[in-house]
């Protein structure tokens, strides 16, 4: 058993940015985008209620969509921080909230058997002497040395503060700027204020350090070292509460990310963004669960597996992805064509073919060259997320690999 068997074992995770900037509804950076001035952005957090914020409800929702772990904006770049600090007055407990907000979500969650992670931003928007608020992206230089030190023990405290009071299964730190490298930011410092305090807990690549795990914003380019990795996404396009994009995706294609997430060997991070009161929107709801009910429909908890080939190469020429669960390969596939489904990019031979979706066995022939063609596909009705098809092999799955030269039958 290592440290992150866990993390590579939940194939789905939740995240929510949620803050002082929700009450706006314009994004996690409106302060820095619409240069708000500070006075006027803490006075947003002063007689701020959030009713709506029902801690048992996010952590059922969660549990509902599948997912096994969930990663909350503890303190994101505006400073706001969410649980009961010692550190700062501009803080959930502090303002018209008056709760810790950190401490429902970790007991709500944990109460379930799920793990919980603090999103956590080094960058400190509302500090004195973080060099300006109000930069594009981010300001290039401190002030003074001073003034980095000054944030980094700030930072270091805040940290200690998490890791002490609430022990989170992961910490996820961003924002990371200026002075993009591990000595400035004291990251090993960091990391050992983490591990002394919970020597299980996990983080992420973003303090200029390997970390546990490879935290991709969006893209897909993960790494190819077998080490673990996520890659976050958003439901619409938005990270924080927007109700202005309603560009949201389908569940089609959120059950298709997952299973090319999967197959790739790297775990999808689902971001939903609750509004100004706490309430996660009706539409994000509707997707977690319909993506939940494939989940579960599925019994979707299967390995990675790519057969020699990379999964991208797999995903794009079939139409489908692939993932494995003992002696058995899942092919989810998005599309069909008439009855039959012709399949070549498994050697390995194969004793039954079960449609997962209706549990039908289905009939097949496995031909000389390798194709398996598999019949009866018409008689089903295709769901929102397409169908799974499972083929049970004799042994453990083969493929014929990349640039495999034996190509005459």
């Amino acid at each position: 058993m290592t440290q992150t068997d866990w993390f590579r074992e939940a194939h789905l995770g939740m995240m929510a940015h949620w803050g002082v900037y929700s009450r706006l509804g314009r994004g996690e950076w409106v302060l820095n985008r619409e240069r708000i001035p500070l006075a006027e952005y803490r006075e947003l957090a002063r007689f701020w209620k959030a009713d709506g914020l029902d801690a048992e409800a996010w952590a059922q929702m969660t549990e509902e969509a599948g997912a096994r772990y969930f990663i909350f904006t503890a303190k994101h770049h505006d400073g706001f921080a969410l649980w009961d600090t010692q550190s700062t007055e501009f803080s959930a407990p502090k303002s018209g909230l008056k709760r810790d907000i950190v401490g429902e979500l970790t007991e709500a969650f944990h109460a379930r058997g799920l793990k919980i992670g603090f999103f956590f931003s080094l960058a400190d928007w509302m500090h004195p002497a973080y060099p300006t608020p109000y930069a594009t992206d981010w300001p290039d230089l401190w002030r003074r040395d001073a003034d980095r030190q000054e944030l980094v023990d700030y930072s270091k405290a805040q940290i200690q503060e998490l890791m002490q009071g609430y022990r989170p299964d992961i910490m996820w730190f961003d924002g990371a700027a200026p002075s993009p490298d591990a000595v400035s930011w004291e990251s090993e410092e960091i990391i050992r204020i983490c591990k002394e305090a919970n020597p299980e807990v996990l983080l992420n690549n973003r303090l200029f350090v390997p970390g546990d795990f490879d935290a991709l914003e969006v893209h897909l380019d993960y790494p190819k070292d077998g080490r673990a990795w996520e890659s976050d996404y958003h439901l619409n396009q938005s990270w924080a509460w927007n109700p202005q994009d309603q560009d949201y995706k389908t569940p089609y294609s959120l059950w298709k990310r997952l299973c090319y997430v999967n197959a790739a060997g790297g775990n999808l991070l689902l971001n939903f963004s609750p509004d100004g009161q706490g309430r996660v929107p009706e539409k994000e709801q509707e997707l977690l669960a319909s993506l939940g009910r494939r989940i579960r429909r599925l019994d979707y908890h299967a390995r990675p597996g790519a057969f020699g080939m990379p999964a991208e190469s797999l995903g794009w020429l079939q139409a489908m992805d692939h993932t494995v669960k003992g002696n058995s390969v899942y092919l989810h596939a998005w599309g069909r064509r008439g009855d039959v489904l012709n399949y070549g990019s498994l050697r390995s031979r194969v004793r039954k073919v079960l449609l997962e979706d209706d549990g039908r066995e289905l009939s097949f022939e496995q031909e000389a060259s390798g194709r398996i063609r598999i019949q009866g596909l018409s008689a089903t009705e295709l769901d929102e997320m397409g169908y799974c098809i499972r083929l049970d092999l004799e042994e453990a799955p083969q493929g014929f690999g990349v640039g495999n030269q034996d190509l005459n039958f």
